[in-house]
């Protein structure tokens, strides 16, 4: 699972898996559902991420022209799976199982 934030447009994509997306629904005003060939959930759109949760961490990621600023979750670094946990409580407002 990834996170990428894009300051330019307030918006935060959750990249669920890598699996190429094919189909959009629009779930709520401004919570765009990403599905695959097969009707599965691979990422999550966001828009005005800023007025919804924390994202100044994700902002201050060097991007260096590359892709967009993101957060792997898995990573060994012990707090970045905490913090997706934090980004999804505030997102989602419940309980987001580990």
């Amino acid at each position: 699972m990834k996170f990428h934030y894009y300051p330019e447009t307030d918006s935060l994509y959750i990249e669920l898996t890598e699996r190429n997306s094919v189909d959009s629904k629009e779930a709520s005003p401004g919570v765009v559902l990403d599905y695959d060939a097969d009707g599965g959930l691979v990422g999550i759109d966001i828009d005005h991420a800023s007025s919804i949760t924390d994202v100044s961490g994700l902002e201050s990621a060097e991007n260096n022209g590359g892709p967009a600023p993101s957060v792997r979750i898995g990573s060994t670094t012990p707090d970045v799976p905490h913090r997706a946990i934090r980004i999804l409580k505030s997102i989602f407002g419940r309980s987001v199982a580990r």
